[in-house]
């Protein structure tokens, strides 16, 4: 949970991705999920567009179904 919370991250950042806020949240919500809650907690507080999270709903089901099929 820790790696995707870093990953979220580094996603939000852009640090050696290229920022995509819809791709940091929905690695965000899988480590929530697995108990890690930082990410979340930095993004409620920012001025997030109501239409992202949806989306990254929608992106963490498909990583997840991903990664159940390696």
């Amino acid at each position: 949970p820790y790696a995707q919370n870093n990953l979220g991250r580094m996603y939000w950042n852009g640090d050696g991705v290229e920022q995509d806020q819809v791709e940091a949240i929905a690695w965000g919500i899988l480590a929530e999920r697995a108990g890690v809650r930082y990410l979340r907690d930095a993004t409620e507080k920012l001025d997030i567009d109501a239409s992202i999270r949806p989306k990254a709903e929608l992106r963490a089901k498909e990583l997840l179904n991903e990664m159940r099929r390696r």
